[in-house]
């Protein structure tokens, strides 16, 4: 059978108008009826890049009675990853995200249901149109730690080694144009890294503009150094009654990037990302 290409765009472009079509109708009416037929839980999204602290984050969060946290389930981890790595994949994912979201906060009883999705990084504002009650939590980590400890994740790792597979530019990976990409592949795995860091730290600074006051942006080392002010900050911002549990916590973590990164890796991450390395971490 012989298709008519011409018929296929338009079935392609009937497609995209029905998915926009859905997206629109999923945006404010079905958020904002929400608490009148599901009691009052809200949304909460935990953002971050890959080994900054996002699943420690959702583990404090998941502590507290008010709150209760999904991590990276696949009804919407999948979801939120295609479209991170994908944009154009918005007009048909969404719909089906923001679906998966109605299903899981029927479920929840307490005040938020948080995904700790972290690539919803890279598509907060949507969820934000399409959520407007829904708040946002981002960590960061500075690129020292999260280089070394992306170097020693093989699922991580794979990203930038699958590089080809995804659309170019690729915010995600760290790639801002095609001629960038012709150069990727022969840099060192932490070069990659680190411009994979340098990609979400810069999407954060951007969210914070964008969302302004729905969003709380943790320091990992101040998580560390100071939980009780970082989890009363976390209190404060979600309007919670009772503070948090003291959360664990693993300051042995804290200088093991100099462990596994060779001289070469720190001057390149100094070189891509400006930051100096830290000091030795003497809190034990």
């Amino acid at each position: 059978m012989v298709v008519n290409p011409r018929s296929m765009a338009y079935a392609r472009a009937a497609i995209r108008r029905r998915a926009s079509s859905v997206l629109t109708r999923s945006r404010t009416p079905l958020f904002e009826t929400w608490p009148e037929t599901h009691g009052q839980s809200e949304m909460l999204f935990v953002l971050g890049s890959s080994r900054s602290g996002t699943h420690w984050l959702g583990h404090i969060l998941d502590s507290h009675p008010d709150i209760r946290v999904a991590f990276e389930q696949p009804a919407t981890f999948n979801y939120v990853t295609r479209m991170a790595l994908a944009p154009h994949e918005r007009y048909f994912t969404m719909p089906r995200l923001i679906e998966a979201y109605r299903s899981e906060r029927a479920n929840t009883e307490q005040r938020y249901f948080a995904d700790k999705s972290h690539p919803a990084l890279w598509i907060a504002e949507y969820l934000a149109d399409a959520i407007p009650p829904a708040r946002f939590i981002g960590i960061r980590r500075n690129p020292y730690q999260v280089v070394a400890s992306m170097l020693l994740h093989s699922g991580v790792s794979q990203w930038p080694r699958r590089w080809r597979e995804f659309p170019l530019p690729n915010r995600f990976l760290g790639i801002n144009s095609a001629e960038e990409a012709e150069t990727y592949e022969r840099l060192s795995a932490a070069e990659q890294h680190a411009l994979r860091w340098l990609s979400h730290s810069e999407r954060m600074d951007q969210l914070h503009r964008d969302l302004g006051q729905r969003l709380l942006v943790l320091e990992y080392d101040v998580l560390q150094d100071d939980p009780a002010a970082s989890t009363n900050a976390i209190q404060t911002f979600l309007e919670l009654p009772t503070p948090f549990p003291a959360p664990n916590i693993k300051r042995d973590s804290r200088d093991k990037w100099r462990e596994v990164l060779s001289q070469d890796d720190i001057e390149s991450i100094e070189r891509i990302t400006g930051m100096e390395p830290p000091p030795t971490n003497k809190m034990h």
